[in-house]
């Protein structure tokens, strides 16, 4: 049986690749939006821009358990980049995990049932879908290493899961970008449906990449 000291040792992981002001930024970004998207729990059509208030309405529910969703599991999984928690109370860590894993399947499940009914097209569902299935399993993948006690591997399949996660964080800004050029989301959804998360996948990747080289030459 593991000891006590042996199982806290588990969860001294190495420092995170977000500390300092990279952490505080993802945090102010995670929880603005985060806290911002949690309005669409009143039910209320006028509470979204114009462009997606057809499919508020096609989709009810399944377009708050979205919204929902995916804004806790954004909240809750920017948290979990913290050393604090995961050091001194390795028990909330572990359940805020769980958490998280439960909001990414809700989020990616509604997102493939509400994808269908973008109205810019069958790029944007195409695009949008793939982000679904794609957080899906690489959340179920951290997942499952975590369950094995492979908290390396868990720690970068998190982060890889946390990358999708934030696509909520990258198609808001890159929105704002483009209604500041007189474009709005409907026109350029086909485009965001892959520059929200493509790009955060890749620089996670690159990131993982110099860390792994790093280590190798030390």
């Amino acid at each position: 049986m593991r000891s006590s000291a042996d199982a806290d040792g588990l969860y001294r992981l190495r420092p995170g690749l977000l500390r300092g002001v990279p952490l505080a930024v993802l945090l102010i970004l995670a929880f603005a939006v985060g806290l911002v998207s949690l309005r669409y729990l009143s039910g209320d059509p006028a509470a979204l821009p114009p462009s997606m208030q057809a499919s508020f309405v096609a989709n009810g529910w399944i377009f708050v358990a979205h919204t929902t969703a995916s804004a806790l599991a954004l909240m809750v999984g920017a948290v979990q980049f913290s050393a604090l928690p995961r050091r001194c109370w390795p028990g909330v860590h572990r359940w805020a995990g769980r958490s998280y894993v439960l909001f990414c399947a809700m989020g990616a499940a509604s997102a493939l049932w509400i994808a269908p009914d973008v109205e810019s097209g069958w790029v944007a569902t195409l695009g949008f879908s793939a982000l679904a299935v794609a957080w899906m399993a690489v959340t179920a993948q951290g997942w499952r290493h975590a369950v094995n006690l492979r908290f390396d591997l868990h720690r970068r399949w998190m982060l890889r899961s946390y990358a999708l996660t934030a696509a909520a964080i990258s198609l808001r800004l890159q929105l704002l970008v483009f209604e500041a050029f007189g474009l709005d989301y409907n026109q350029v959804s086909a485009l965001l449906s892959l520059s929200c998360w493509l790009p955060n996948v890749a620089a996670v990747e690159a990131a993982l990449y110099l860390a792994r080289r790093r280590r190798a030459t030390a």
